[in-house]
């Protein structure tokens, strides 16, 4: 799996980007925490996600956050390096 999201990531351009998932998002965020992209990589693609996708991490505790964001359109993941935590990602209207 990290492959094909290193592959993914060696590739990304803003316009395609608007192809990945919010599932695609979530893998491409735990790879950045797996410190095999090095910060200055993290950082580039980090800008081009943010151009279509906006995260937000909030804890299992805010259930009403989560209910509110889920309305907005959020999906969401456990983070995998914290129980406590949830990872919401919403894709942008073109």
């Amino acid at each position: 799996m990290n492959l094909e999201y290193l592959h993914i990531l060696k590739n990304l351009t803003e316009a395609q980007v608007w192809k990945l998932s919010e599932e695609d998002v979530f893998n491409i965020i735990e790879l950045f925490r797996t410190g095999i992209v090095s910060k200055v990589e993290q950082s580039r693609y980090s800008k081009i996600l943010e151009n279509v996708f906006e995260v937000r991490t909030i804890s299992f505790r805010q259930e009403l956050t989560e209910t509110h964001l889920r309305k907005l359109g959020f999906v969401f993941f456990n983070a995998t390096s914290n129980d406590s935590l949830l990872i919401g990602i919403h894709k942008r209207k073109k």
